[in-house]
Parts: structure tokens; sequence; C-alpha cells
């Protein structure tokens, strides 16, 4: 493989700064930060249009549901749903999650929904330290550029950090199977 036959990142490409708040502070502002995110989202419209830096902000922020899988329980809805909310858990559950779960069930249609609620057990993500001390590893172990296939690809944290020196002499396939996750990433 020679590096002339790589067709760079483009410089369009949406680079993370070092002062970009990659992940809100506690559950509540996750949640809000993802429900925020997904309207933004659907409200885009395709070809892609020129985000402003808050919107960029926005979407960067979005987390996914590892953390947050509550939101996605069924016996609790169900209550809320048939304004049954005798015992104190449920109440809770209304009170944390009950009107971000309605507007989710609003916005997303029911196969992202169902790869959401899958999506609980694996989607975490990393710090920004921890992947940038991953980059210096791989550029210590020799790589300098060249063909990146990027599996669990999440919102592209890993690649909006990619050191410009690699970044330049680089194409990135990126794979994510959580179809909201992966459309966040291509912004």
């Amino acid at each position: 493989m020679l590096l002339a036959d790589i067709e760079p990142i483009p410089p369009s490409y949406f680079r993370i700064g070092s002062d970009a708040v990659m992940f809100p502070v506690g559950e509540a502002a996750r949640l809000k930060t993802n429900v925020n995110a997904i309207r933004l989202l659907k409200s885009l419209q395709f070809p892609k249009p020129d985000l402003t830096p808050q919107e960029q902000e926005q979407l960067l922020q979005y987390v996914g549901w590892g953390g947050l899988a509550k939101v996605w329980e069924q016996e609790p809805f169900r209550l809320m749903q048939e304004g049954k909310t005798a015992d104190a858990v449920t109440e809770r559950w209304i009170r944390q999650y009950g009107s971000a779960r309605l507007e989710l069930e609003n916005l997303l249609t029911s196969k992202e929904i169902a790869l959401a609620e899958a999506s609980t057990l694996n989607a975490h993500y990393t710090s920004r330290l921890l992947v940038e001390a991953i980059w210096q590893a791989v550029s210590r172990f020799g790589f300098s550029g060249g063909r990146i296939l990027k599996s669990a690809a999440g919102t592209g944290h890993f690649i909006g950090i990619m050191p410009d020196s690699i970044r330049q002499v680089s194409s990135v396939v990126a794979v994510e199977k959580d179809l909201i996750t992966g459309a966040v990433r291509l912004y």
C-alpha cells in the first residue's frame, strides 16, 4: 500500500477541539443532552448542512444509552401510559425519565428505539485522555498513517481526536450498528 493511494480525511471532517465538552456530568444532564442531540439530528435535512459551533457541540455531547439504560425500562413506562403510578419506584421513574421517554417515543422510529435499547450493554464512551493516550501509543508503535478501520465507532471521538499528522495521510472506514449514534458521527 502506498500512502499516495490513500484518500485523506477531508479537512472539513469534524475535529474535536481541546476545549470541547464531550461528556456532560450526571445522569440527568446526559439524558437531556441525548434528547437534545436527537431532536437536532431529526431536524437536519440532507444533504448535510453546515452546522453552527453550538449545533456541533450539541451533537458532540450525545453519549448513547450505556449509562442511561433505565430510560428504556418497559414496565414503568407502561404504567405511566396507563396512569398507574401507585408505587414509589414507578413515581420516581416517571419524575426522572418519563418526559424524556415520551419525547424519545415521538422522535425515534420503533427500529431506532429497539437499537437504542439493545445498545445499553455496550454503548460506553472513552475519555479524551484515554483516546489521546491511545493515539500516542499507536504513533510510538510506528503507525504514521494509512487505512484505518474503526469498528464500534460511536459518535466518532477517536476520529475527531486523531492527530493531524495521521489525519492528513489516512482514510477511515467507521462502522456503528446503532443508527442514531452513527448518524451523529456523520456530522
